[in-house]
């Protein structure tokens, strides 16, 4: 390409994913999804966001971010079928007014999906959010949970808590974006060990004050399940855990993000243990990666990838370079 030109992006392939199939009628479906970089095209001159922007380094216009906020909705609206989605969970997305801008792209419109963000610290700017379906979704109580760090260390993205009633039927979700591996995964894996023990705070804070209801714990969590800091961390390993890992079924690809090649599974879901005992009535049917055709591209050494809107700064006309995941909540 010639110095200061972008990528061409391609027309977009609208092939859902081999198996797949709508939620049903009696059907709660959640998801979460990275969107990558949803950021305004306004410089916040309390963040390091001044990159999106018309004259920052990606050159981020208004005409880029409507093609990708119509992307985002089109594949949300793909995932919950005639339904729709009853609750979605994000990471990177700079405020709540653009998960509002989301909400009414003509793919979510009829849906009426409310939004939930809480700022927090992280220094671009960049935080977990909430659309939900207050057709049938009441929302209880909300908040954020801030991960504390040392004073001359990079602060945390917080967590974005709700309690939800599904026909008067009571469920948590936590949703995440902990720590990347910038800089090396060994030396920023303690700061993910530190966000897995927030996370069991916040379990046993849930237990004390609502008792027995169910948890979702779900999100970015930049390591896999066998990574220290969910088998450590988390507590997967012990005999004491509080969390099972919801591991999604096979589709032909092994994780939700490509780095240097290979497949990592780095969204994921976790519940509070016996999610689907005899006492509960709510049931967590399987989890699935969304591997929609639109969502992929080859790579120049072959491989199939997630299509992300940057390469770099180079703009490449994507969609994320995260694939999103969902499973049924189902009523006993």
């Amino acid at each position: 390409l010639v110095s200061g030109m972008c990528s061409i992006p391609r027309p977009p392939n609208h092939e859902l994913p081999g198996g797949f199939e709508p939620p049903s009628d009696s059907a709660l479906r959640i998801a979460f999804y990275n969107l990558e970089n949803l950021f305004d095209t306004v410089d916040d001159p309390d963040t390091q966001d001044e990159s999106f922007t018309p004259l920052g380094s990606h050159r981020w216009n208004e005409k880029r971010l409507r093609r990708k906020l119509l992307e985002h909705a089109q594949t949300l609206r793909a995932m919950g079928g005639w339904n729709g989605l009853g609750l979605i969970g994000f990471a990177e997305v700079e405020h709540e007014e653009l998960l509002q801008k989301l909400s009414v792209q003509l793919p979510l419109r009829s849906f009426g999906y409310r939004a939930l963000h809480f700022e927090s610290d992280d220094p671009r700017g960049i935080d977990v959010g909430v659309l939900w379906d207050p057709r049938r979704l009441d929302l209880d109580t909300t908040a954020c949970f801030d991960v504390p760090l040392s004073q001359d260390e990079r602060p945390l993205r917080s967590f974005l808590w709700a309690r939800f009633l599904w026909n008067s039927n009571a469920f948590h979700i936590i949703i995440v974006h902990w720590p990347s591996r910038f800089g090396g995964q060994m030396k920023t894996e303690p700061k993910r060990i530190q966000a897995a023990h927030k996370a069991n705070e916040v379990h046993e804070w849930i237990r004390l004050t609502f008792g027995n209801e169910p948890i979702i714990l779900i999100g970015d969590f930049n390591d896999g399940p066998n990574n220290s800091s969910i088998q450590d961390g988390l507590g997967l390993r012990g005999d004491s855990s509080r969390w099972i890992f919801h591991s999604p079924l096979p589709n032909g690809y092994l994780g939700t993000r490509v780095h240097e090649g290979r497949w990592n599974l780095l969204d994921q879901c976790y519940l509070s243990l016996n999610p689907n005992s005899s006492e509960r009535r709510l049931r967590f049917d399987s989890v699935h990666i969304f591997s929609a055709a639109w969502l992929l591209e080859e790579s120049e050494q072959g491989q199939i990838i997630p299509f992300r809107t940057y390469r770099g700064p180079s703009y490449h006309g994507g969609v994320s370079d995260h694939l999103p995941i969902y499973f049924d909540l189902i009523q006993s």
